[in-house]
């Protein structure tokens, strides 16, 4: 029977015909199919896993993921009800990083200029009081 198979193959290969497959199942190939395969996959070595584990681990785990859960949820909330005050600091804060990258552009030179420019006001300032 082998050398059947290996006759029928070689003769495919030597007249570059295309070999036949085995039709795929019309339910196997569809997505939803797919999707519902691999949930059960998942579900089902979800609870392999927790059969496992002991109560304790359990609850901790789910305290744990409610927590996350909590800590996201409250972060968002504070994202969307920003009191006007802290607007008003982001904006300047924000300002302020532009401006400091500006500064950044302009040559080192012009900037250590400005320094000594400032340290020689104010030692001249000491001076006099």
């Amino acid at each position: 029977m082998c050398e059947c198979v290996c006759r029928e193959t070689d003769l495919y290969s030597a007249v570059n015909l295309i070999t036949p497959r085995k039709p795929l199942s019309p339910l196997i190939g569809l997505r939803s199919h797919q999707e519902l395969h691999k949930e059960l996959k998942m579900t089902h070595n979800r609870r392999l896993s927790q059969e496992r584990k002991t109560e304790l681990q359990r609850a901790l785990e789910e305290r744990k993921w409610g927590q996350m859960k909590k800590a996201s949820r409250d972060q968002e909330e504070a994202k969307k009800n920003r009191s006007p005050l802290r607007q008003e600091l982001m904006k300047r804060h924000h300002r302020l990083q532009l401006e400091r990258e500006e500064q950044r552009e302009e040559p080192e030179f012009l900037r250590v200029k400005e320094r000594l420019r400032r340290t020689a006001v104010q030692d001249a300032g000491e001076k006099e009081a």
